[in-house]
């Protein structure tokens, strides 16, 4: 560790802010992370002067720890953490939850803040799969000229197998994983109340607007694809008892069966229920409350470590199509790409239109203001990469400060419609080239899981492959289909992320008009 010793002024917060971003650029932190981790250091710098009644000396360090780049504040006195929030802080439960605030430790009179610096890596994930792919097509049509009982013995052997352990992986854990997540985003409120004021109006938008956006997918897919609904002539008494069935299968008959039956929906029931349960016992459940939070942690690095074989899984799937002559799904994929993309642009479009006639401001200038924090997103296919282009898109719309750094981080997670509406494009699709009947009660249990699946699932990489093992396992559509949807899913996930930001902050300033909270010089400036 290289170590630099300063007594904490205004002067130093800027020198210490300033060698960190140095420090940064120098082993090569990932772009995106460089603004955020240095406004964090120089909020946290500014909490401790402000917590210290005398002058206070702060150590400063950047180094590895167990192959990681790390870096450390080190200052003595009493035990004090300044990234600590209060009960009442969902928007920084959920930013530790992501891995977007720092550790603290107390150990003999030392306080000690650690961030891990995200290194920039030569290759992505994106193209690992892609590396897969290519590999895949060589060996599938070399593999050819292989005697076909040679073929099936190393399907059966080696690809087979490593396939079906990858997704027997990816089940065992998605399930809890969401689960977790759900619960702990619930808990993340602090108390009851603030579940009653954020649930009524943030969260319920937030819901609704996912739903109508898979309504909004699925109404304009069917009829492009073609796919014909099976029961259009009316709803019979047993097409009722059958949709009325449905919908109460949604609530479980015992807390096992779901995860053992890998029951999505009954799993988000159990999840939400237990999360507000646990809400409403208060300080009684802190243990359970803490078990939720580090579970959330494991799952979440179980999930990431699994999902760095996707490309493994991609490379053994894809290459037994090819042998096994099944891959004319293939020659259709740009379809659902195409017709996604179009989608999601004129879903945000017209959110766009719709929030600058509320607020009465021209729409080129909402446009203009939204742009940066979009291309923010779509150049990184990240939400929480776009922190700061949207915190300041934010203030040029003339949003309250307070107001934004609650409610982005929490819409960063949870506003999704833009996935809503791939995942029910891809649906549509897949229902239809695999030949799954599509009727009436099918569509609304699409409509259902596509909207909730597209709010629990966190950002994680890897989450889309999670969101389709799910999603098809529950639609009845079979596995093959998840190779093709992975690859699918690369280019549209940067349409999708810059979608989601660009919707996200036309809402938060729709929002922000309503409670009075926005300053209009800026807004129209």
């Amino acid at each position: 560790m290289e170590w630099r010793q300063y007594e904490l002024n205004d002067e130093t917060i800027d020198q210490i802010s300033t060698w960190i971003q140095d420090s940064c650029d120098r082993i090569g932190v990932v772009k995106r992370e460089k603004h955020r981790i240095r406004l964090s250091i120089e909020d946290l710098l500014a909490k401790i002067k402000q917590h210290s009644e005398t002058s206070v000396s702060v150590q400063a360090g950047i180094g590895k720890q167990y192959g990681k780049w790390v870096f450390c504040l080190q200052y003595g006195g009493e035990a004090f953490d300044p990234a600590d929030y209060d009960d009442d802080d969902w928007s920084e439960r959920i930013k530790q939850n992501l891995g977007m605030t720092p550790v603290w430790s107390y150990r003999r009179n030392r306080n000690t803040i650690t961030f891990t610096l995200k290194e920039r890596s030569r290759h992505g994930m994106t193209f690992y799969i892609l590396a897969a792919v290519a590999l895949a097509l060589v060996l599938g049509i070399l593999g050819r000229v292989i005697p076909k009982d040679i073929r099936t013995g190393i399907d059966m052997v080696l690809l087979a197998p490593l396939s079906d352990a990858f997704m027997g992986l990816m089940n065992t854990f998605a399930g809890l994983m969401i689960a977790f997540a759900i619960c702990s985003g619930i808990l993340g409120m602090g108390n009851p109340s603030t579940l009653q004021r954020i649930g009524k109006k943030f969260l319920g938008q937030i819901i609704l607007l996912s739903v109508l956006a898979s309504i909004f997918a699925f109404i304009l897919t069917i009829p492009v694809v073609g796919v014909g609904i099976s029961d259009r002539g009316g709803a019979t008494i047993s097409e009722l008892a059958t949709l009325s069935e449905m919908l109460f299968a949604i609530l479980p008959s015992d807390p096992v069966s779901p995860f053992l039956n890998k029951n999505t929906m009954q799993i988000i029931i159990i999840s939400l229920l237990l999360g507000i349960g646990m809400l409403l016992i208060g300080e009684q459940g802190n243990h359970l409350r803490n078990l939720i939070e580090q579970g959330t942690k494991l799952f979440s690095q179980l999930m990431e470590i699994i999902c760095r074989m996707i490309p493994i899984y991609v490379f053994t799937a894809l290459l037994r199509q090819i042998w096994n002559d099944d891959i004319t799904v293939y020659l259709q994929a740009w379809k659902p790409v195409v017709m996604s993309t179009c989608l999601i642009v004129v879903f945000v479009v017209l959110m766009i239109i719709f929030t600058a006639w509320q607020i009465r401001c021209p729409v080129p200038l909402l446009f203009r203001k939204i742009l940066p924090a979009f291309l923010a997103a779509f150049s990184t296919a990240s939400s929480i990469a776009a922190f700061g282009p949207s915190m300041e898109a934010g203030e040029k719309l003339g949003i309250d400060k307070s107001f934004m750094r609650f409610a982005y981080p929490i819409g960063s997670v949870m506003y999704m419609p833009a996935a809503a509406i791939f995942l029910s494009v891809f649906t549509v699709f897949f229902a239809d080239e695999y030949g799954i009947g599509i009727s009436i009660s099918w569509l609304i249990t699409a409509v259902i899981i596509v909207s909730l699946l597209s709010i629990a699932v966190p950002p994680l990489p890897g989450a889309g492959l999670m969101i389709f093992s799910t999603l098809f396992a529950q639609l009845g559509i079979p596995a093959e289909a998840l190779v093709l949807a992975t690859l699918m899913y690369i280019p549209l996930d940067y349409a999708v992320a810059g979608g989601d930001i660009a919707a996200l902050l036309s809402e938060l300033t729709r929002e922000a008009e309503q409670m009075g909270i926005i300053d209009r010089e800026k807004l129209i400036s």
